[in-house]
């Protein structure tokens, strides 16, 4: 009976120890795919940021020559405003 338990816990030890090498190798397994997906999706984040910094580039740009546009209007408006204030206010 004392070797029907030896054998038994012999067995056992090589199958947990069968176990615990699966589960190493498949822990290994899915660190190299998550490390892998990682990288992709840094990738694609960091063409994402370049994309977005150029289009915003593009659009501030834009506003910014719209904006000086007005102001010059506004400007010359108010000089010729004051102008004709002025020679109204003179005759």
């Amino acid at each position: 009976m004392h070797e029907m338990g030896a054998s038994i816990r012999a067995e056992m030890r090589e199958m947990i120890g069968s176990l615990g090498t699966e589960l190493h190798e498949a822990n290994a397994s899915l660190r190299a795919e998550m490390q892998e997906a990682n990288t992709s999706l840094r990738a694609e984040m960091r063409e994402a940021n370049a994309s977005l910094r150029a289009e915003m580039h593009e659009r501030i740009s834009s506003v910014k020559a719209e904006l000086i546009k007005w102001l010059f209007i506004f400007w010359v408006d108010q000089v010729v405003t004051m102008v004709g204030i002025l020679l109204a206010f003179f005759k």
